[in-house]
């Protein structure tokens, strides 16, 4: 009889633990003005200067958690590990809190890190520490993901080509792709999916879509970055779209 009573306190053990560690990650929260107090040690380990990066909205008002908004460099910077994403600390400004919004960003990264408070966590933005950023400076971006091409060889010229919109995951209702109906004729290998580096106008976020585009699909790729990812959205890269015109078909 002792015995089962062990084996059903377990969970409630469990819960109570994963309580006190919520409350934990709560000591590393930004404050209501903005200041982060727990970065004590400000050590910088690099300067960014006009780096590409896009802005990640982070929670979604669940249990009273206000939206948190993370910067997801589009390059690596040279420190030495990964980062995926670095915290402002004094917060994304008001203006550029808007989910893949592409920007600039100065500023230097320091070697304190802060918890994603995220419950449960957005896809991609799960309970891990990341970097925190003095921001000196933001701006939006023009060339948007075209940002990461270090080469920008236009492989082909599209003039109004038929293509169909797919939604390109599951949670994320503004990452579209292109699906070409022909792929044109390249002496580079051409991707049928194509990604807009400034992604689809609102207006036309509609999955199977059908449309008329205009642009420059580059040499330079990228992978799939849905998990899971929506059918026939391959994880192989695919090829970087420069959109400059995108209509309807007129039936």
């Amino acid at each position: 009889m002792k015995i089962k009573s062990v084996v059903l306190l377990a969970p409630l053990i469990s819960i109570l633990l994963l309580i006190a560690g919520c409350f934990a990650q709560e000591n590393h929260s930004v404050t209501l003005n903005g200041k982060y107090t727990e970065c004590k040690n400000k050590t910088i380990l690099t300067t960014l200067d006009d780096e590409p990066a896009y802005i990640q909205k982070g929670c979604y008002n669940f249990l009273g958690k206000i939206d948190s908004f993370t910067i997801i460099l589009l390059k690596q910077p040279n420190i030495g590990y990964y980062v995926d994403g670095v915290y402002p600390t004094e917060g994304v400004p008001q203006g550029f809190r808007k989910d893949r919004l592409h920007v600039l960003i100065s500023g230097n990264i320091l070697n304190c890190k802060k918890w994603n408070n995220c419950t449960p966590p957005v896809p991609n933005a799960g309970y891990q520490r990341i970097n925190m950023l003095e921001l000196k400076s933001i701006k939006i971006n023009e060339r948007g993901e075209c940002s990461i091409c270090d080469d920008t060889t236009v492989v082909a010229v599209l003039e109004d080509e038929p293509a169909y919109l797919r939604k390109g995951c599951f949670e994320e209702s503004d990452l579209f792709y292109i699906d070409l109906v022909n792929v044109p004729v390249s002496n580079n290998y051409v991707s049928k999916l194509i990604y807009p580096c400034n992604g689809i106008p609102e207006k036309f976020q509609i999955d199977g879509l059908s449309v008329l585009i205009t642009g420059n699909i580059l040499r330079c790729g990228k992978g799939d970055t849905c998990i899971p990812s929506m059918p026939n959205v391959r994880v192989a890269p695919i090829n970087i779209f420069e959109l400059k015109t995108i209509k309807t078909t007129v039936k």
